[in-house]
């Protein structure tokens, strides 16, 4: 939760991109749509692939997942060549800022077996201190075979170190695609929810769009001042075999695993 760099290093060796050229897209899919009545998910801030046995643990996490959602990517060599070998995923980043020295950009990371019928990457206005970066989500929607509708999918990584107005203002960009969305939703990621006032907000912004939070039998996640930090909210859709895999100690996040189909 601290840095360890200053703040004049930090401004010249980092680069937040134009937005334009916040969303970076790769990988290849075999078809564009996801199955209403099996789709099983993935959800992991990966602490930028530095732990040991990362590249292993990210495999076997994502075998036979059909949507893959993290925070905390930072596209080096070793973890694009991991990406590389998912066969048939599609992956979506928004970027949050380029490391100038290595070109290496950093964000949050949606994969999927079905490419989306949209991409958007989103960004916070205000930045947090020291780093002076921002904060980025990414929404994805996916065609669900047999239907008429769609599958809206947020990935987010929440800003940190700032006022609770400035939290608030990531959430509220977020009402309008909200409301308008017609079909099953997932809004998923690292919230940073660690105060009560930060959560009562959470908690009171997915009340008001119908989104419900997914409950864990084992609730290992991740804590800061005893408040859990990743969560996966639902609309239209049941879910089972919820769990937190606190085997994995490659991130200092547990990974968030769940099985989906839409109502």
């Amino acid at each position: 939760m601290t840095y360890c760099i200053s703040s004049s290093f930090a401004w010249t060796n980092i680069q937040v991109p134009t937005e334009n050229e916040q969303h970076l897209s790769f990988g290849q899919t075999f078809t564009n749509e996801l199955d209403p009545d099996d789709i099983s998910l993935l959800v992991w801030n990966i602490y930028k692939g530095e732990k040991e046995n990362w590249p292993r643990d990210i495999k076997k996490l994502s075998y036979n997942k059909d949507l893959i959602l993290l925070q905390e990517m930072l596209l080096t060599d070793e973890m694009n060549a991991v990406f590389d070998s998912f066969v048939y995923y599609q992956f979506d980043a928004a970027i949050s800022f380029i490391y100038k020295k290595t070109n290496v950009p950093t964000g949050v990371l949606t994969g999927s077996i079905a490419s989306p019928s949209m991409a958007k990457a989103m960004r916070t206005q205000k930045r947090e201190p020291v780093l002076k970066t921002p904060k980025t989500s990414l929404v994805t929607k996916y065609k669900l075979k047999g239907r008429d509708d769609s599958l809206l999918v947020i990935n987010i990584h929440s800003i940190n170190f700032v006022s609770l107005k400035t939290f608030i203002s990531q959430f509220t960009k977020f009402n309008t695609t909200l409301k308008e969305h017609k079909g099953p939703i997932i809004f998923a990621g690292d919230f940073n929810t660690w105060s009560k006032e930060r959560f009562n907000f959470m908690d009171r912004f997915m009340s008001s769009h119908n989104l419900k939070a997914i409950e864990f039998d084992q609730d290992d996640r991740m804590t800061f001042f005893g408040n859990p930090l990743d969560y996966i909210f639902i609309k239209g859709l049941n879910y089972s075999d919820a769990k937190v895999l606190s085997d994995f100690t490659s991130s200092d996040h547990k990974p968030l695993t769940v099985k989906l189909n839409v109502l």
